[in-house]
């Protein structure tokens, strides 16, 4: 019993630290994705460079925002 009472703070410890990890990971892509936002387009390349950077940084924030929800569903059932 107290092996598996340690692998399951083990587990809690180590979903912590993920949580963690992508909580901050999660704001610096949301503020980076703001700071995009504000370049001036200066020709038509940079422009669409933006728009494809930005479209990337939503699905990154996408599935990061989808991992937390995870996370927290895995929560809700123990």
């Amino acid at each position: 019993m107290i092996g598996s009472e340690i692998d399951l703070l083990c587990i809690e410890s180590v979903k912590s630290s993920l949580r963690d990890a992508i909580n901050g990971s999660l704001i610096s892509l949301i503020g980076l994705k703001e700071q995009v936002t504000k370049l001036p387009g200066m020709t038509s390349k940079s422009i669409k460079a933006r728009k494809e950077i930005i479209r990337t940084l939503n699905k990154l924030i996408s599935e990061f925002e989808f991992l937390i929800n995870f996370l927290d569903d895995i929560d809700s059932k123990e």
